[in-house]
């Protein structure tokens, strides 16, 4: 809809040979919020010189080439990314992409361009708004942030400010921004949840929340493990910059639990055991960013501390926090394997919770940065260093203008990435809550780092794909493989490495067959393995009554020792002997028929406590 077209008159500056050509500037307006923008005025070639000059610093140009046009040497078709050319008259800093278009109203840079000697193009783009032309002589550009540009030349009047920043509040406007960051393991092999942690608050502390608004939890075993090659240091991507300086050490070791968790979000300080001491001690007028990284499984997601957290804890809790009004919305994101099952059919909308999943109610989250699989660590690292949709939404967030990039964009990139091609090493990223939310601009939650300031989202500026990801649940035996591999013969490190890899092996042995058994005592050897495979049908829950979820884990871990993370593939199976209607007494009688003893392990239920 074009709600004003100008035609100014324009004399000749730069281009001697011209005596005089005319400039056409349409303006499209998705969103009628301004009418006109310019005055009639004589524009000249000299000062529209003078302008790009003045305000190069700040611009962040996009080229759309064709029409057998060149840019600096480069070939109307050509694709180059953040390209500088050189400081010629009329060149400038651009971003040249051949397949975008001038409908394309979701980006958010362009402006003036010269294509050949005697030729320049407009194209523009910001939001709802697209201002281009057809190609010109000479033009003008527009800085993308609505500053008011030299009087002598044009200038915008403020209610085109308004409109160009209209998705962006200031800081004082948006209440008060909370992060919570969560690691649910600990030990070396899965070094890449808290890396992944580590990476997040980085993102926060350089998008301008403050330390005593973001709450992090993590085991902290990982920089000064003594098999970490770079002591002190945790990185998540194999550039290797460190993402553990300056973390603040909120609750570690056993603090990190369910209950402290809960705590902390419901801002209940009494209710605290150890730590900080921080809590989500938010106003009606707040946004909370939650990001959670471990192993999961259907309707559980993993802890370092027993219990485990239950997907319909979780959602009591968030319910419980809607209530107190002390929220204006809340965004979830979620790694883990089955993540989807935590909100499935459990989180209702009008919560003003908006929760999106690195894999939907029945698969795996893969883990990225793997040794042997590419892209590759350091050689010196034999864990992975990242998961895959978590790397997905945070290398999306370090490059961008998060002012302008909305939830919703960063979802569709974060899908495309972490399904990785429709290969088999990866998942399908899944959106729950009040999907509304997602227009909303990332900067509200996380902030934004004013270093990219010229750096807006734009559909074609895709991350690289992986190659190769590694499922969750056998990144630890990846990394004990390694470590067994690299260690010398006879060496003391290969001995453990063998002994490590045996015991993951031995115990996910027994509880595959302890679970297989349990369902063909109970249903019958031909049905027993149907009814624990039994998926529900797409929204949901995994299961009607969570209390009988937890109290039959209990007993399995009673007679049959710890699922521990791998065991939480198994939730499902559990699930269904509930919704089977199986009794306590009947589970706990064939669980002892199954399991005569309990494995003398680390992964005894008497070392760990129940999962539930």
């Amino acid at each position: 809809m074009v709600l004003s077209s100008h035609k100014l008159a324009c004399k000749s500056g730069l281009l001697e040979q011209w005596s005089s050509y005319c400039v056409t500037i349409t303006w499209y307006l998705w969103k009628a919020r301004c009418t006109s923008v310019f005055s009639n005025k004589i524009v000249t070639a000299d000062s529209i010189a003078e302008l790009v000059d003045k305000h190069m610093d700040r611009m962040q140009l996009k080229v759309r080439t064709g029409h057998n046009s060149q840019i600096a040497g480069l070939p109307g078709s050509s694709l180059t990314q953040h390209k500088w050319l050189p400081p010629q008259p009329g060149i400038m800093k651009i971003n040249v992409d051949s397949s975008f278009t001038s409908t394309d109203v979701n980006s958010t840079i362009g402006y003036l361009i010269r294509t050949g000697n005697q030729s320049a193009h407009l194209l523009a783009t910001h939001k709802d708004v697209t201002l281009w032309t057809m190609p010109l002589w000479v033009s003008t550009m527009f800085h993308q942030l609505g500053r008011e540009l030299a009087d002598d030349v044009l200038k915008l009047p403020s209610q085109v400010s308004q409109f160009i920043h209209a998705g962006d509040k200031d800081d004082d406007s948006v209440g008060t921004r909370w992060a919570v960051l969560i690691a649910g393991s600990n030990g070396y092999s899965n070094y890449r949840h808290q890396a992944d942690v580590c990476h997040a608050y980085q993102i926060m502390k350089k998008g301008g929340l403050k330390d005593e608004n973001i709450i992090v939890f993590m085991y902290d075993d990982i920089a000064f493990n003594e098999e970490n090659p770079r002591q002190g240091v945790i990185i998540n991507n194999p550039r290797g910059e460190d993402v553990y300086a300056g973390v603040p050490k909120d609750y570690t070791g056993n603090q990190v639990t369910v209950s402290n968790f809960f705590a902390v979000l419901l801002g209940n300080k009494t209710a605290l055991t150890g730590g900080s001491g921080k809590v989500v001690d938010s106003g009606p007028d707040d946004h909370i960013f939650v990001y959670y990284t471990d192993h999961g499984g259907p309707g559980v997601l993993g802890m370092p501390n027993n219990p485990y957290l239950m997907a319909d804890d979780l959602i009591d809790t968030l319910k419980k926090k809607h209530a107190s009004g002390t929220y204006k919305s809340l965004v979830f994101y979620l790694e883990a394997c089955e993540s989807g099952s935590i909100f499935e059919g459990l989180l209702p909308e009008g919560l003003n919770i908006y929760a999106t999943t690195a894999a939907n109610a029945e698969e795996s989250s893969w883990g990225t940065y793997c040794p042997g699989e590419y892209p590759f660590p350091p050689p010196e690292y034999e864990t992975c260093l990242g998961d895959l949709y978590s790397i997905a939404w945070m290398e999306d967030s370090d490059i961008h203008n998060l002012r302008t990039e909305t939830l919703k964009q960063q979802y569709h990139l974060v899908k495309d990435r972490t399904i990785n091609q429709n290969t088999a090493y990866g998942s399908h990223v899944m959106q729950y809550g009040d999907t509304d939310l997602s227009k909303e601009q990332l900067f509200l939650y996380i902030g934004s780092n004013p270093a990219n300031e010229n750096f807006s989202f734009i559909e074609e500026n895709k991350l690289p794909s992986f190659s190769r990801a590694v499922n969750q649940r056998d990144a630890d035996l990846l990394h004990f493989w390694h470590k067994f591999k690299k260690a010398p013969e006879g060496s003391p490190r290969k001995v453990e490495a063998q002994k490590q890899l045996v015991e993951v092996m031995t115990h996910r042995l027994h509880i595959d067959q302890s679970v297989e058994l349990i369902g063909k005592l109970l249903f019958g050897i031909e049905k027993g393995p149907e009814v624990l495979k039994v998926v529900r049908p797409a929204g949901q829950p995994l299961v009607d009554n969570w209390d009988c979820l937890k109290t039959m884990v209990r007993t399995f871990e009673t007679h049959c020792g710890s699922l521990s993370q791998y065991g939480m593939k198994h939730m499902r199976s559990i699930a269904n002997i509930c919704n089977a209607g199986i009794s306590k007494e009947q589970m706990a009688e064939v669980s002892a028929q199954a399991c005569t003893r309990i494995p003398p392990s680390s992964w005894s239920s008497t070392h760990q406590g129940f999962s539930a």
